[in-house]
């Protein structure tokens, strides 16, 4: 966690330093011939101060009573600390708080192009939270990002006020400049949402991630300007219809009702469907009707499909350029039947899966039957694009090692074989991945064809 005690921000002690600078003294520094970013315009010295910190940026304070308040009229504010995997102590958060404050006390812009808060806080913090949101809408601000890092469940998240949608007059212009809304680990709803789609024309991006408030959504209009999307973790979502034409990029879970049409700008997607192969099924079903055949990009994370013993049927996706699979599982699930969505992209030309496994119990000889059967009898395919392979969590199990036959087999113009041992889910990893490496050459060097190159990472 970082050191407020550095922070310079309005500290008296210091000003009245700066303050005792001989204005000779300053005047003959802007002139040496070696100090030439001094004699840069004021515009540019806050231009540059704003690609900095704000911890640091502030810190430039020092140098001269002309450097003062050159860092308060910088149009970002990045307010952010690094991200720890451990609850954050009532202190850290205090501390957090009455910086932020400070800053916006002292901020001088009348515009913000962005506003970003990174930290963990919760509904505890609301008033300070609240004051936070009404200075950046105050200042038009055009990206709004606020990343609250949760690690309670969603009941303890902040609350979106309603007293922001009922803004009238001219407070209400302060929305219209939003491009991006970012809100992660903040409860908003249908409502919410449907507010700032209406009342932000410019939006480009919104992202919401861990509302539980969220229950029905419809995302529809020829007029709005949206091009990226992205819902993640709204676990009480039920449904959810998206008819934009002007969107680019999409990422959603699989949901009882996912409903994508009108979408002819969509090329990059991601869809959350871990859980069941029933989940995956769901998948096929939202995008089938050619709703996404334009699609370049693909990214899917999906979970238990060892139980499946036929392939599953993929809607046709003409111009898939790249795949990606995160796939979490025991370690013995069959893998094969990942590459059904290959099978549905004839262009595909890169295929990224990632292995997540959890599990060493050895059930070789289940999962090589299972295998066996299927691609003799079912799924042997020649594909004549795809290039390049990497498999990320490979450890050198059976279902594993098929899967990498599979590929070999069948993509006929494969250049490169990638193995990433690194994925495991074990306390030791270092030591998982040792062994891996160590297995991969052993059981794929020399067995694969001269014009495909092996690289283990």
């Amino acid at each position: 966690m970082f050191l407020y005690k550095d922070s310079i921000l309005m500290d008296r002690k210091r000003f009245r330093k700066v303050s005792n600078f001989q204005p000779r003294k300053c005047a003959k520094r802007y002139v040496k011939a070696d100090d030439r970013i001094s004699q840069l315009p004021d515009d540019i010295l806050v231009c540059i101060l704003s690609l900095l910190p704000v911890k640091e940026s502030a810190r430039t304070s020092v140098l001269s009573s002309r450097w003062i308040n050159l860092w308060k009229h910088t149009p970002s504010l990045n307010l952010n600390a690094p991200f720890t995997p451990f609850a954050v102590r009532d202190i850290e958060k205090y501390n957090f708080v009455r910086w932020v404050n400070c800053v916006i006390r002292s901020h001088k812009a009348p515009t913000l192009k962005e506003f970003v808060v990174r930290f963990t806080l919760d509904r505890e913090n609301k008033h300070a939270i609240t004051r936070w949101l009404e200075f950046a809408f105050s200042r038009r601000v055009e990206k709004l990002e606020f990343d609250l890092y949760g690690y309670h469940d969603a009941s303890y998240y902040y609350r979106f006020l309603e007293k922001f949608l009922t803004l009238k007059g001219p407070l209400s212009n302060n929305f219209k400049s939003i491009k991006v809304l970012s809100f992660k680990c903040l409860n908003m709803t249908d409502e919410d949402i449907d507010f700032f789609l209406r009342n932000c024309p410019l939006l480009e991006q919104l992202i919401v991630h861990g509302s539980e408030k969220i229950s029905k959504l419809e995302i529809c209009g020829s007029s709005l300007r949206l091009k990226h999307l992205d819902m993640h973790c709204c676990y009480n979502m039920k449904s959810l219809e998206i008819s934009v034409p002007s969107i680019t990029s999409l990422a959603v879970p699989i949901l009882e009702r996912l409903l994508i049409k009108n979408v002819p700008m969509l090329v990059e997607m991601f869809v959350n469907c871990a859980g069941d192969d029933i989940n995956f099924r769901k998948l096929s079903s939202a995008l089938s009707g050619g709703c996404v055949s334009q699609l370049k990009i693909l990214r899917l994370r999906m979970a238990a499909l060892w139980k499946t013993s036929k392939p599953c049927i993929f809607p046709q996706l003409p111009k898939l350029k790249k795949l990606e699979i995160e796939y979490w599982a025991r370690g013995v699930e069959n893998l094969i039947n990942m590459t059904a969505v290959v099978r549905a992209s004839p262009y595909l030309e890169e295929f990224v899966f990632k292995f997540k496994w959890d599990d060493l119990r050895s059930r070789d000889r289940l999962v090589k039957d299972v295998i066996s059967f299927a691609v003799k009898d079912e799924i042997s395919f020649p594909h004549n694009h795809l290039k390049v392979f990497k498999f990320c969590g490979y450890y050198g199990r059976t279902n594993e090692v098929e899967l990498v036959r599979y590929i070999v087999d069948n993509f006929v113009v494969l250049e490169k074989l990638i193995i990433d041992p690194s994925g495991s889910s074990f306390e030791d990893e270092l030591s998982m991945e040792r062994k891996a490496r160590k297995n991969a050459k052993k059981q794929l060097a020399g067995q694969l064809p001269n014009h495909i190159e092996l690289i283990v990472l």
